[in-house]
């Protein structure tokens, strides 16, 4: 596989992972709104049963308060609570458990409603909380016996009035005002059965709700502890999996890319020799076009080291190549106390054969002369083109007299030798030692006059 799939592979299992764990996230959070919005649900579902409940006591309380000290504003504020159960009248903002108790403080029912909310009854108020059936049939009960209550508290005040229930069910019989009998109402076993039974309802009421909503809340609560465990698994999972990841691609990528820059500065010293590879992707194609190239300059290197140090006509060695040998000599010379001597040849009448013959001839002639110097010495012998029509052999420990017969016998086999299209030609030799206590400028030198006397002496001779 290429790194590009490994990549896209790697990525897209990983965007799966995040995709997954994103969304198991959102489905905790919304868990956990539907969490709190249940049990803020079940909180206002206790307050509006609470406030049936309390509703009934306040009225109680007012009908009571008429009863006792005949003060309209009571009968006025039991009024204005059924209103407000009822959906008759706006509801106070801050209507809470307290409110009554400050109005009755200063009998100011404006001071403390200057911010009515809605109009709105009871019961409409429980239907938004989504009771259930059972639910909304136990408040409605408490309801209708609650309105059974304020029948018997109408009845005490139209006694505080002295209206009486007639045969046809109406108030409809005048007489005198009786506290008696409205407090009879208020006190008596029919109003307390009544007040008992709304408070069952509502205790009823409570205990449907709690074992509803707890039972909500328990589902939602191990609902998120799941979410919150595949939440975790998740996240262990992408860690481990992003390590995971980390060590194969440095594994696979990171430490194959070094390797290639360790193999670049090994380039740089001069080591061209690497391991085969075995990679098939991009990073094995990047290895193997390096080794090819690192195989190319390297043999680039080793044609051009040849080339600087072959002289490009007869392959023979330069005189750059040469240097190095008297230099090399030179050392093991002095200091081991060696013979070694040079010879120095140079081809006799060589412009005449290009003048006869022309250049290529000419160097046909130099590349066969090469040639038979080359076969005629010993491995051990540098050889090399010093210039021109002039050749300079090195002979490693060799003493000067063994030097000049192997000069000799080059001279023969040169004189005896039948070169193309020019046939027999001669050469010169100078011979010279190098000594310990002379510098290769003078040997080379005095090579170069006994050359030069050889010349001079008819050619065709060793001197």
């Amino acid at each position: 596989m290429n790194i590009s799939k490994k990549v896209f592979l790697f990525f897209a299992i990983l965007f799966l992972l995040t995709a997954t764990l994103s969304f198991y996230l959102w489905s905790m959070a919304d868990t956990s709104n539907r969490l709190t919005e249940t049990q803020k649900r079940r909180f206002d579902s206790y307050k509006l049963a609470e406030e049936l409940r309390r509703s009934s006591d306040q009225l109680t309380r007012m009908a009571r308060s008429y009863v006792a000290t005949g003060d309209e504003r009571f009968k006025e504020y039991f009024e204005i609570i059924a209103d407000i159960r009822d959906g008759k009248k706006a509801r106070p903002e801050n209507y809470d458990e307290t409110f009554w108790d400050y109005v009755t403080e200063e009998f100011d029912f404006e001071k403390f409603s200057s911010t009515p909310d809605r109009k709105i009854s009871l019961l409409s108020m429980m239907e938004e909380l989504h009771f259930t059936d059972d639910e909304l049939s136990l408040l409605a009960e408490a309801k209708l016996y609650s309105d059974n209550l304020i029948n018997l508290e109408v009845q005490a005040f139209h006694a505080m009035e002295g209206l009486f229930l007639g045969d046809d069910n109406q108030y409809s019989i005048q007489s005198e005002p009786d506290p008696e009998l409205a407090s009879q109402l208020l006190y008596g076993t029919e109003y307390h059965q009544e007040k008992a039974r709304i408070m069952r309802k509502v205790d009823d009421f409570f205990h449907a709700l709690e074992k509803r909503t707890t039972s909500e809340i328990n589902d939602l609560q191990e609902e998120q502890r799941r979410h919150q465990i595949i939440v975790a698994s998740l996240a262990i999972v992408i860690v481990i999996y992003i390590l995971l990841g980390f060590h194969y691609f440095r594994a696979d990528f990171v430490i194959p890319l070094k390797k290639i820059k360790q193999d670049v500065l090994h380039m740089q010293s001069g080591n061209y020799i690497f391991q085969d590879v075995q990679r098939k992707d991009e990073i094995g194609l990047l290895m193997q076009a390096f080794k090819e190239m690192a195989d190319i300059v390297s043999k680039n290197i080793e044609k051009l080291n040849k080339t600087s140090r072959t002289d490009a006509l007869t392959k023979l060695n330069n005189r750059r190549t040469m240097n190095e040998a008297l230099e090399l000599e030179k050392y093991n010379t002095t200091r081991y106390r060696t013979e070694s001597s040079i010879i120095m040849i140079d081809i006799d009448h060589f412009k005449k054969v290009n003048d006869q013959h022309g250049h290529n001839i000419g160097d046909l002639v130099l590349q066969e002369f090469a040639n038979i110097l080359q076969k005629r010495t010993r491995s051990s012998d540098v050889v090399c083109r010093w210039g021109g029509e002039e050749f300079l052999v090195l002979c490693s420990n060799t003493s000067y007299e063994n030097t000049q017969k192997a000069a000799e016998s080059l001279r023969k086999a040169i004189n005896n030798y039948l070169f193309t299209e020019v046939g027999h030609i001669t050469a010169s030799f100078g011979v010279a030692d190098i000594g310990a206590n002379k510098s290769l400028e003078d040997t080379v030198s005095q090579a170069d006059s006994a050359l030069y006397k050889a010349k001079k002496s008819g050619k065709n001779r060793v001197c």
